[in-house]
């Protein structure tokens, strides 16, 4: 049944998950009441609010102001029964921000859904209740058809922030120069070789003209601590946007997607196994369009925020949480 459901986050740019997911729950037929995280007033706004105003609250965390109040706003919904749920797809277990796990009002949300699923005992040790939800995409971006545009085009490529990123996870950059060394002029990086954005320039139809444009993607995740069952969400936004990925073998990967079918995959820190995946790809384009195709049909199936939306309220509602 439709639900009415406060979403806590950063809808400040159009690309953003918090966007992609309040559309999603939409597209699903729920209400969504989206209160910008960063404007103290809608923290007030939800300590007035009384049981059964909404079904629950949605919060993905950007920022953390005290001055917010979010530890009060976060007291009084759970004084009157409204259930609080945190969403995220970042991993916190391994990094220097684990130290956040046990000081922030995030962390006390009733139920904390993350793309972390490989550090489950730990979440449990810390008394938080952790529902492990791979990352996705937004089914509109799926839906957007990418056009091959001659300044995007090139054989191999990395799209995503690469400069700047986890001091942790040094191997994404040693994977973009290894590439450089491997592939030549025949690879590119999005950011281009001239910026250092941590974020890349290039959205939505861009992006989708983009992914047509490259006969082969390199992903990477951050792994640090030989972490299990996390990946990025570029994961399933680059299939889900029909491209060929080939990405490094992390357990569970497997559990929900068909390695050779939707995805290709080599051992991390194997260069020599990640040129030899890119070469045989580039030299066997049929075999490479049928991997992009049937990737993006299985995301679409599978892990789209639409699904995953439908599978949290479904939980919700199961786990007497609703």
């Amino acid at each position: 049944m439709p639900l009415r459901i406060a979403y806590i986050g950063n809808f400040g740019v159009s690309f953003s998950t918090e966007n992609h997911v309040a559309k999603a729950l939409e597209r699903n037929g729920h209400e969504v009441v989206r209160m910008q995280e960063n404007v103290g007033e809608n923290w007030r706004t939800m300590r007035s609010w009384k049981s059964g105003e909404v079904d629950f609250v949605l919060w993905t965390r950007t920022w953390n102001e005290p001055s917010y109040g979010a530890d009060r706003t976060v007291a009084h919904l759970k004084a009157q029964s409204i259930p609080i749920v945190g969403y995220h797809l970042d991993r916190w277990w391994g990094l220097e921000r684990e130290q956040e796990i046990g000081t922030t009002p995030f962390f006390t949300a009733d139920i904390l859904c993350t793309a972390d699923g490989g550090n489950q005992q730990r979440w449990e040790d810390a008394g938080i209740t952790h529902w492990w939800f791979p990352p996705a995409v937004s089914l509109a971006e799926c839906e957007m058809v990418g056009v091959s545009r001659p300044q995007f085009e090139s054989d191999v490529a990395f799209v995503g922030s690469w400069k700047g990123y986890h001091p942790a996870w040094n191997y994404r950059l040693e994977v973009v120069e290894k590439c450089r060394e491997l592939f030549g002029d025949r690879f590119k990086t999005w950011p281009d070789n001239n910026r250092d954005d941590y974020r890349p320039a290039i959205r939505e139809q861009e992006l989708a003209d983009l992914y047509a444009s490259v006969r082969v993607l390199v992903g990477d995740s951050c792994l640090v601590g030989g972490i299990e069952y996390y990946w990025s969400d570029r994961v399933p936004e680059t299939l889900g946007r029909g491209g060929c990925l080939i990405h490094p073998s992390v357990s569970g990967l497997d559990e929900q997607f068909t390695i050779g079918t939707h995805l290709l995959t080599y051992e991390l820190g194997d260069f020599d196994g990640l040129s030899r995946a890119v070469e045989d790809a580039l030299a066997n384009p049929v075999e490479t369009a049928a991997i992009a195709a049937a990737g993006k049909r299985h995301v679409m199936d599978c892990h789209t925020y639409e699904r995953r939306m439908q599978d949290l309220v479904k939980r919700l509602y199961g786990e007497k949480v609703l």
